[in-house]
């Protein structure tokens, strides 16, 4: 006899073998885990069958998605698809009957599954979904025991069908309540296959049983200001636990999304002394082997450029360089594999050609992780797991190895291998474990601590699956279609926070805080059908941080040698904050720089007259990160070059039709810029390029493009010269011949005109940009060249947004300001008064902007 038994608790006794959806459900029948989805791919492998890697699986469905789609980025539509897809291969849908419906949306995703299907089986392989529905029809049956699962899906029903042998219990979460019943249509499947149902009259108690309607039970609710105080103050308690002899597993932390909280759990039990375990999953991009892969695909982009190549060596995994090649390295700013090699550095193997096979490119990977040592630095569980999944994954993208593919494309194959596998995170040392609500299903734990029981979070917003939207689910699952609903996941969530409150044995905990990072948030609709009482946080110091905290603006007997120092650095903050003038540690260094010793740009300068401590960070002391900019600025790169190809190919000869020409030539002017700025050619950038192009055509043919008169004569032309007593160059975007005068034109992307630098009353409204040009640039390219004017050029509605206009002793003033700092070395953080220049800048955290500069701006 099978049964199938339905109540709250154990089944009477473990037969045979114990599948389980967690390791403490397994442990209440005193086995040792292995969950029903495991154990039907061991009996699916056993058979002789294969399983698809993420990298096979993902390249086949993008086939089957173009092929029924014709879609310009298959890859990213199989993204979107996927989910739906492998919900329909899951549950065993007749693909043929469902491509009948009446929606065309339903069709397509049937079409597309079918075709995937067919690829599949093509290469001898399933999707990792479909082996529980298949290993249905290699399993030799056995006596098995179910337990631990909140519901049993119409695959794993049919799997245990199948695998099931006489003396089998399937042991469910059940109650009369509206909630189960998805358990009750899973028993009726099972007991019109021949099983026998026991339905218990066992209630369960507590907050269990509150959460259900009856009016028993208690417990704990912590209301925190913040994530990080409500964090805290659960560890506080966990930390006190431990203390009083209670055993690390008798205590779990609950959350329902670990992938969330596990970064901020693994720093805070770090600083108080308590071992966590943790069960997370992240993508292959996240682990140290993975962005170490993403800074060399990146280098290989860029050309072997400094910035990104020195990053691959900086990374911690990498054999990097030594520093005397390092300095050298700072100096020369190397650009290509010779100039790399010069200073003794083998840079060949990111050198990779425009096209090769598979073989060859996945040989290139895997030659480049041995030679940069990765396997001798990858000395944590993480790395070593991260670069065998990694390996195994090249293996899959070698086949079939004669076949060629240019670099963006493997590239981007690389790239999706890293977002799509999944790696375990470092587990840590054996502690209180980090879980999510189903590890506690038929679990039993006496301390649970809840975290995150906010509106949204517990349980988490269901997003609906433009793919296969609820509506569509609804209308056909009442058609017959076993297919999940809004309301059958509610109802599944319902259970699973159940079970959950049911699982805690001695105490519950649940919290939620006030802020979270989106801000303000409302606690979980859970929490109100519970009898919880509020309890005030605990205020004990748990840490030397806390401590140090307690202590910065006090004495104490605490003997802590770091003390002194923090104190000191605190008295520093206190100066800053609450006198009127700066100091030594707010931008006074006194360490003055010759103004002759410097060559300034127009945005630099333009820096140092909006905020002198910005320009201190970025350009004083360096700090300023280029690869950032490089990227920020690359569209504006890419604009600026198609427009200069084209003026110059309209300029020489003149054309007859100026305008006509410029946009003749946009395109091979952008295609030309792409292959000078190594750009990569994505999916991605193909749709992006065409809205680029046309943005530049609109401005081209606007009319404020080209003045009256006008005749472009040169672009993208740089110079050298003075103004205002500093060096200066830069490269003036365009210079039209207006009669017998010239008008410089420089482009802008946004819409609006420049901030400009502070004036004598501190608001960004002076410019300087234009009247550098017209004193500076216009001189050192045409010396016998007459100034017909300068102006802004919107790129986004070929507008002009400003012109020229000298005042002569606001821009004598500003440059008695640029040299009077230098030479004092006096770099204040004074923004302009209305703060706008604080709200683009990285630096706040340093210079402590807000409230405090309030006081002192332009004392």
């Amino acid at each position: 006899m099978r049964t199938v038994i339905l109540g709250t608790g154990t089944p009477p006794e473990a037969r045979g073998t114990v599948l389980a959806l967690n390791r403490r459900a397994a442990a209440r029948l005193g086995a040792r885990p292995q969950r029903l989805d495991a154990y039907a791919h061991r009996v699916l492998l056993e058979s002789g069958q294969a399983v698809a890697s993420p990298t096979l699986a993902h390249r086949l469905l993008t086939g089957a998605v173009q092929e029924a789609l014709g879609s310009g980025d298959p890859g990213l539509l199989a993204r979107s698809l996927g989910s739906a897809v492998r919900e329909l291969l899951r549950s065993g849908i007749d693909l043929a009957l469902l491509s009948q419906d009446e929606s065309p949306q339903v069709q397509r995703l049937c079409c597309v599954a079918a075709l995937y299907q067919r690829a599949l089986r093509d290469h001898a392989v399933i999707d990792p979904v479909e082996a529980v529905r298949l290993a249905a029809r290699f399993a030799v049956p056995e006596p098995l025991t179910v337990f631990g699962y909140s519901r049993l899906s119409p695959d794993q029903l049919l799997f245990l069908d199948a695998a099931a042998g006489e003396g089998s219990v399937v042991a469910l979460p059940w109650e009369d309540h509206p909630y189960f019943e998805e358990t009750l249509q899973a028993a009726s499947k099972l007991e019109a296959l021949g099983w026998t149902v026991e339905r218990r009259q066992d209630q369960s108690e507590g907050l269990s049983g509150a959460f259900l309607g009856r009016s028993t039970g208690a417990g704990a609710l912590h209301i925190a200001a913040s994530e990080d105080d409500e964090l805290r103050a659960a560890l506080r308690q966990v930390k006190g636990l431990l203390r009083r002899g209670v055993a690390a597993a008798d205590i779990a932390l609950v959350v329902n999304d670990d992938d969330l909280w596990a970064p901020r759990v693994r720093a805070v039990a770090w600083e108080y002394g308590i071992p966590v375990q943790f069960s997370t999953s992240v993508p292959l991009a996240d682990t140290r082997p993975g962005r170490w892969l993403e800074r060399v695909l990146t280098a290989v982009e860029e050309g072997l450029a400094f910035e990104a190549l020195s990053r691959v060596f900086a990374h911690p995994l990498d054999a990097g360089m030594d520093g005397a090649v390092w300095q050298q390295a700072r100096t020369r700013r190397p650009q290509a594999a010779p100039e790399w090699q010069a200073l003794g550095l083998d840079a060949a193997g990111f050198d990779w050609p425009a096209q090769a096979s598979r073989a060859d490119w996945v040989e290139r990977v895997g030659t480049l992780i041995v030679a940069r040592g990765l396997a001798d630095r990858a000395t944590r569980t993480q790395d070593l797991l991260a670069l065998n999944f990694l390996r195994a994954e090249l293996a899959v993208l070698a086949a079939p190895p004669g076949d060629r593919l240019p670099r963006g494309a493997f590239i981007q194959e690389l790239r999706e291998v890293l977002a799509l596998v999944m790696v375990p995170s470092d587990p840590g040392s054996r502690g209180v474990e980090l879980l999510t609500p189903p590890s506690l299903v038929g679990a039993q734990v006496p301390h649970v601590f809840v975290l995150g029981a906010v509106d949204g979070g517990l349980p988490a917003r269901m997003k609906d699956d433009p793919a296969l939207d609820f509506t569509e689910r609804r209308r056909l699952a009442r058609a017959g279609f076993a297919l999940d609903t809004a309301a059958a996941l509610a109802r599944r969530d319902a259970v699973t926070f159940w079970a959950l409150l049911h699982a805690a044995g001695e105490t519950c905990t649940l919290s939620y805080a006030r802020l979270g990072g989106a801000g303000e948030q409302q606690p979980s609709p859970f929490l109100a059908r519970l009898p919880l009482t509020p309890a005030a946080l605990e205020a004990a110091a748990c840490s030397p941080e806390e401590v140090r905290r307690g202590l910065v603006r006090r004495e104490g007997t605490y003997v802590d040698p770091a003390l002194a120092a923090i104190r000191a650095a605190y008295q520093v903050e206190v100066r800053r904050i609450q006198q009127p003038s700066y100091d030594e540690h707010d931008g006074l260094t006194g360490q003055p720089l010759a103004p002759a010793d410097l060559v300034f740009s127009a945005s630099q300068l333009s820096v140092l007259g909006r905020c002198a401590f910005r320009w201190w960070l970025e350009y004083g002391l360096k700090l300023r990160d280029q690869t950032v900019d490089d990227q920020a600025f690359g569209l504006g790169r890419l604009r600026h070059g198609a427009l200069a190809f084209a003026v110059r190919r309209a300029a020489q000869p003149p054309a007859a039709d100026l305008r006509a020409a410029l946009l003749d030539a946009l395109d091979e002017g952008l295609r030309h810029t792409e292959e000078a700025e190594v750009w990569p050619q994505t999916p991605e950038w193909a749709h992006e390029r065409r809205d680029v192009l046309a943005g530049l055509r609109q401005a081209v043919r606007a009319e404020g493009f080209l003045q009256t008169g006008a005749v472009p004569l040169a672009a993208e032309q740089p110079f050298e010269g003075e103004w205002q007593g500093l060096q200066v160059r830069g490269v003036v975007d365009r210079v039209d011949q207006l009669g017998e005068r010239l008008l410089i034109v420089d482009y802008k992307s946004g819409s609006g005109r420049p901030l400009g630098v502070q004036d004598d009353t501190g608001r960004l409204g002076l410019d300087i940009q234009l009247p550098l040009y017209a004193q500076a640039a216009l001189p050192a390219l045409y010396p016998e060249g007459r100034l017909g004017g300068a102006l802004y050029l919107s790129l986004q509605h070929g507008t002009v947004l400003s012109r020229l206009k000298l005042s002569p002793t606001e821009l004598d003033a500003f440059g008695d300001r640029v040299r009077t700092a230098l030479t004092q070395g006096a770099f204040p953080p004074r923004p302009d008064t209305d703060f706008k220049t604080c709200r683009t800048c990285q630096w706040t955290g340093v210079c402590r902007g807000g409230e405090r500069l309030e006081g002192k701006v332009h004392r």
